[in-house]
């Protein structure tokens, strides 16, 4: 999967504020933090309810409302900007794998008998849940579906 759609989801390069052409350039970004209007833009292309998103990054609902109306020039802290950057690679091999975006934001929203009958975002939380999720993708892209 390329990063092209995680681009896309996240905003793309004039919300990102800077030319992104492989993983690594994710780097420095998360790092220095995202700005707000990054994960507004992420909220607006997955219209995901603050719930989930909530869970998923580690902040509260209250958070989430702030970050969507913000236009402040600060930068939302590099682990919280990590958390988002992971959801949206899953949202992106979910979509690529899926072929639909609303079917893959269905699937990672529900319980999967090959993740044990746990629901994707609830996996996202961790950076091993991820690798969980992105591995029952990867069986399903080639085939070998629990």
């Amino acid at each position: 999967m390329g990063e092209q759609l995680v681009i896309e989801l996240l905003g793309g390069t004039r919300v990102l504020g800077t030319k992104v052409e492989r993983e690594v350039d994710f780097d420095e970004q998360i790092k220095r933090g995202f700005r707000p209007q990054v994960f507004a833009k992420f909220k607006a292309n997955t219209k995901l309810p603050n719930a989930v998103l909530s869970r998923v990054l580690g902040v509260s609902t209250r958070t989430i409302d702030r970050l969507v109306t913000s236009r402040s020039t600060s930068r939302i802290k590099p682990a919280v900007s990590d958390r988002l950057y992971r959801a949206a690679k899953v949202v992106a091999l979910a979509e690529a794998v899926l072929e639909d975006r609303e079917q893959a934001l269905e699937w990672l929203s529900s319980k999967q008998a090959g993740l044990g009958n746990r629901v994707p975002f609830d996996l996202v939380e961790t950076e091993a849940g991820t690798r969980e999720v992105e591995e029952e993708l990867q069986r399903i892209e080639h085939g070998f579906v629990a």
